[in-house]
């Protein structure tokens, strides 16, 4: 396998570009058939080295210099000779390297020359012939093979700061030790590769304005005709007298409804769009006999829109095909594509949470805090922002002008190139570089195989394809209670199990968190003996969607559950903290009954739990902010705020008329009115709400006016004002006395007061089963009684059955760590470019979101090397302890230190250390079998738990221990330690021991609760967490300042 990586900078105002090429094939020279590994890269001419500095040692590296001509587009060759590439079977870029031709390869002008002086002078050239490197056996058949050449992308166009990376397919016969291994690729069916095939052509990939533009003008053409308006609107059976109407058409179609579902962004593709239009003259044929008028009127009018859609999709096709060049992937026909860029939100003060634009300049610094240029200039040295103190010298000058492309990768049949999400090609398990079999070639192999419609794997791979699929992930009692309520909806629907792809929901966390109530809230209300934190546990449910065979993450949610053990105000309570999806749910009209479901189901299951309300704070994400998910669809609307409330309300209502909520109000009219107590102390605190926020903002307003009160007061007469104690003092006795903090709020929260919404949840018995009503417990009855009168203890109903293939997510924990929150969530993705903006890079998203969790022991992210930007995943690394995010493998450190002729050092001329990296692909030795994975997941969080008890005991014991494992434990810790460079734990060494060090440190530290912890760098990782937790409060800041704008627009837009 061999990778391919092509970064740009700027060098001397000169666009220098870079290609790092590493290739694993073999090669026979004139004098002997050994064969060795190859790297090839062309970088700049200070880098350069002599062939004869290279004939000795086994990587060998060729380095040419470039120029600005280099962004030229890469010239196609197809006419390679075929025994040259089928020597070159890795995908070497064969030839010469012109160092006046920019990126040619192979120019045909003088391809023998070139040849011909290659093999004279390069020790590592390719034989004309006769190479021991095929696939298909000896050079004498090898002539009567078809051209395998390599067809590789050719116009590659980078621009500065950019960079892409591509991999080849390797040789199978000359390399014992790489094999073809199963891949979620290669457990798809024939049906679903060609579906998948189907879906990444242009046609079917356009935005829903490009559909709605297209379509939109066959639709015109249509109306134009006089008989148009039998098809206009919908069919009145009661006006025309038609009784056996729907009992005939069980799907009515007319214009006006496509029409809307256009404008609505209803169609994903143009053939659901045709489907609709037909729909609407088979109805008509179907309801009318044939020889009637309006028969013969759908069988023309069929006629016309069969010719004006024809020509519709034709010229959409010749623009595509005049747009992109002929070096293009062969799945989707498109060139180079990029990334959604990043989104930088300014953390200054002159403009909060203002995105900064693309192509200006910004100062940053670790963490996600980011100024723009003007912000920047009026910076103090130390500037106190989102919870922690930096340095202004501290912080980095960059310029907002990313550009990343989609990687490519070379297929090890074809030879052919395509990119990797279109491939759905996985480079995290493919350390050892496994051979590559793209789409076109996996079809071709199923018809060879008489057109068998199963996957090709093998059966000694049954256990390792079932770990690619969403519904090998532990199930739990409420995710099989959700799975079967939406199977219950679909029953229910129009649709039939055919129309709507394999629906799975899975819950991946259910861990015990806390909320950690903030300096000033906590403060002002301690005297009255409110609590310091509020315990909660985090659940996260996924809904995922076979499309095409692949399990597509659709939908997300989570919920914070404060149960009986917590104290008040938040005691009973749930919170629906975030929810999010994008729009690839197929059929689309199904989406919001199923996403209600979900949510209804979910407060029956709370409900049945004893928990008494519900709380949803209906707002959209502030302006480039995402939820949970990464870069979302361009032609998806994110609702606006009077929407997505009117959403919520039907769902509470459909509950309500259900008998699972009883009523539904809002925070305003139960703590906020003036008929209520008005005390802050009875508002529920719970995490990321609106009012834990609002009330710190606030809360330091009133600090800062009653500072500037006692200051004029003492000016005057030489005493504290009398109000000074008042706030920390009050009572919610006092009639007369209203809190400043709820009056204040209360004037915000007032004409926003609807989106604060609470329902209360039907108590369920868990003495008398039968009992189901909309009495809740007051005060008193909570320890004492039911609401029916009986003596309840728990409000927890047992379950009636125990299955031990499902899990109870309420007695044991789930940690997932890069789902244990929304923010690492999207940490990852960001980090990664997992993107949804479009259905194939969500569904290549999401392959790869299921191998993490089915490899949990697998780095979430993979150091690159700084020069070449080549993944360091084996072998050294060479890291740079005082600059984070500076790393270089071993090629490019070798080079480096040849050229100075000392140790490395990095750009800033620190020395970097080397440290080992541990080949890992992550796999996880789980079974297939639900029970044996939940048996073994089960026995696996027992012994975590005990060497976690190890580790804290063995950091704090200071003596001679008469327990066997403290010593070895204590020789453990040391070596981490000798390995881990202080401050720094992302940059710990490779070997297993730190490894497993770092992750037992990194759960303590979630538990811990102690100021003053003995277990080493327990301190930092719990400044990681706060880290995370800071990126997530200024999240929410960020769409309450926003909400609070938009109010305070509209009012006084409404008072002029």
């Amino acid at each position: 396998m061999s990778i391919l990586h092509i970064n740009c900078t700027l060098l001397n105002r000169q666009l220098v570009l870079h290609i790092v090429f590493v290739n694993q094939a073999t090669f026979k020279t004139t004098t002997t058939a050994t064969t060795t590994a190859m790297t090839s890269s062309v970088s700049s001419s200070s880098r350069k080295r002599s062939l004869e500095n290279e004939s000795s040692s086994a990587h060998h590296q060729q380095h040419v210099s470039s120029s600005s001509s280099m962004t030229k587009k890469m010239k196609h060759n197809n006419h390679h000779n075929s025994s040259s590439s089928s020597s070159s079977s890795g995908g070497a870029v064969q030839g010469h390297h012109n160092h006046h031709s920019g990126m040619d390869v192979d120019n045909n002008k003088n391809n023998k020359k070139n040849k011909k002086h290659v093999n004279a002078t390069d020790p590592y050239s390719v034989p004309s012939s006769g190479s021991s490197g095929s696939k298909h056996g000896s050079a004498s058949s090898q002539q009567h093979q078809p051209d395998l050449s390599p067809i590789r992308p050719a116009s590659i166009t980078v621009s500065s700061n950019s960079a892409v990376t591509l991999h080849t397919g390797g040789n199978s016969s000359s390399s014992p030790h790489r094999r073809s291994h199963p891949t979620l690729l290669s457990t798809l069916s024939h049906e679903h590769l060609e579906s998948h095939l189907h879906s990444l052509q242009p046609l079917q990939s356009l935005t829903c304005g490009a559909i709605s533009s297209v379509c939109k003008g066959v639709l015109k053409r249509l109306r134009e005709e006089e008989t148009m308006w039998i098809f206009n609107t919908p069919v009145d059976p009661e006006a025309w007298g038609l009784s056996d109407y729907f009992q005939v058409i069980k799907r009515p179609m007319d214009y006006s409804t496509v029409d809307k579902k256009l404008d609505g962004g209803g169609y994903g593709n143009l053939s659901e769009f045709e489907e609709d239009v037909r729909l609407i003259y088979s109805n008509a044929r179907l309801y009318n006999s044939p020889g009637t008028s309006v028969h013969d009127i759908a069988t023309t009018t069929l006629e016309l829109f069969e010719k004006e859609y024809e020509k519709a999709v034709a010229s959409v096709a010749d623009m595509h095909e005049s747009a992109d060049s002929k070096d293009v992937c062969v799945l989707c026909l498109k060139s180079k594509r990029t990334y959604t860029p990043p989104v930088y939100i300014c953390s200054g003060r002159n403009c909060p949470h203002v995105k900064i634009r693309r192509g200006n300049n910004f100062w940053s610094i670790s963490g996600g805090v980011h100024f723009c240029t003007q912000c920047y200039s009026h910076l103090p040295e130390r500037v106190d922002v989102e919870g922690r103190t930096i340095q202004k010298s501290a912080l980095i000058k960059k310029k907002n002008d990313e550009v990343h492309e989609e990687g490519w990768v070379q297929c090890d049949v074809c030879k052919h190139w395509m990119h990797q999400i279109c491939g759905l090609f996985n480079a995290r398990e493919n350390v050892k570089r496994q051979l590559y079999t793209c789409p076109h070639c996996l079809v071709k192999q199923h018809r060879a195989s008489n057109g068998s419609s199963k996957s090709i794997i093998s059966s000694s791979s049954r256990n390792k394809r079932s770990q690619l699929h969403a519904k090998s992930l532990i199930r739990t009692k409420l995710s099989d209670l959700l799975e079967d309520a939406i199977r219950q909806v679909i029953k229910n629907s129009d649709y039939g199990d055919k129309d709507v792809p394999g629906l799975c929901i899975r819950q991946v966390t259910s861990r015990q968190c806390t909320t950690l109530v903030r300096e000033l809230m906590h403060t002002t209300y301690k005297p009255r003996a409110y609590p310091a934190e509020f315990p909660y546990r985090n659940k996260c449910l996924l809904l995922f969607q076979e499309i095409d065979g692949i399990d597509t993450l659709l939908f997300a949610l989570y919920v914070y559950e404060y149960g009986s053990d917590c104290p008040e105000p938040n005691r009973n309570r749930v919170y629906i903290s975030y929810l999010d999806s994008v729009h690839y749910l197929r059929p689309r009209g199904l989406r919001t009954k199923i996403y209600h479901e979900i949510l209804i189901q979910y407060f029956d299951y709370a409900r049945k739990r004893g928990f008494e309300k519900a709380h949803i704070w209906s707002c959209p994400p502030a302006r480039g902010d995402d939820y949970i998910f990464y870069a979302k669809p361009e032609d998806q609307k994110i609702p606006k705020e009077a929407r997505l409330r009117k959403w919520y309300q039907q769902m509470l209502s459909k509950a309500q008329e259900r008998g699972i909520v009883s009523s539904t109000t809002n925070l305003y009219d139960l703590y906020f009115a003036p008929a209520t107590p008005r005390d802050a102390a009875l508002v529920p605190y719970l995490d990321g709400d609106y009012f834990v926020g609002e009330a710190e903002n606030v809360l330091s307003s009133i600090a800062a006016e009653q500072k500037k009160a006692a200051s004029k007061a003492e000016g005057k007469n030489g005493t504290k004002g009398k109000n000074s104690k008042r706030m920390s003092n009050n009572s919610s006795s006092s009639v007369d006395y209203v809190d400043p903090l709820m009056a204040k709020i209360g004037e915000t929260v007032h004409p926003m007061k609807d989106s604060f919404l609470v329902a209360t949840l039907c108590h369920e018995c868990t003495v008398c089963p039968d009992y189901s009503g909309s009495k809740t417990l007051i005060e008193g009855e909570r320890n004492n009684g039911s609401a029916c009168g009986s003596s309840s203890k728990g409000s927890i109903a047992k379950p009636s059955s125990h299955n031990t293939e499902v899990l109870d997510e309420d007695k044991e924990e789930m940690d997932c760590e890069i789902l244990d929150s929304r923010q690492n969530f999207l940490n990852l993705c960001k980090g990664n470019h997992y993107q949804f903006d479009e259905l194939r890079r969500a569904k290549h998203t999401s392959m790869m979101i299921l191998w993490h969790l089915h490899n949990t022991n697998a780095p979430k992210f993979v150091q690159a090397c700084s020069n070449c930007q080549m993944e360091i995943t084996s072998g050294m690394r060479y890291h740079c302890p005082t600059c984070p995010e500076y790393d270089l493998c071993s090629e490019c450190y070798k080079q480096q230190v040849q050229a100075s002729k000392s140790k490395g050092k990095c750009v800033h001329g620190h020395e970097l250390e080397a440290i080992k990296v541990e080949e890992t692909d992550g796999s996880n030795s789980e079974s297939s079998s639900s029970a044996s994975a939940l048996a073994a997941r089960r026995a696996q969080q027992h012994n975590v738990d005990l060497h976690i008890r190890l580790l804290e005991h063995a950091s704090n014991c200071h003596k001679e221990c008469k327990s066997r494992n403290c010593p070895k434990m204590k020789a453990y810790i040391k070596e981490f330690l000798s390995h881990n460079v202080p401050g720094m734990p992302s940059s710990c060494g490779g070997c297993r021991v730190c490894k497993k060090i770092r992750a037992m440190i990194g759960i303590h530290a979630q538990r811990c609760r102690k100021s003053k912890c003995g277990v080493p760098e327990c301190g930092v990782f719990k400044e990681k967490i706060r880290q995370i937790m800071r990126q997530q409060q200024a999240m929410d800041d960020r769409r309450r300042m926003e909400m609070n704008r938009i109010y305070r627009e509209n009012a006084s837009a409404s008072g002029n």
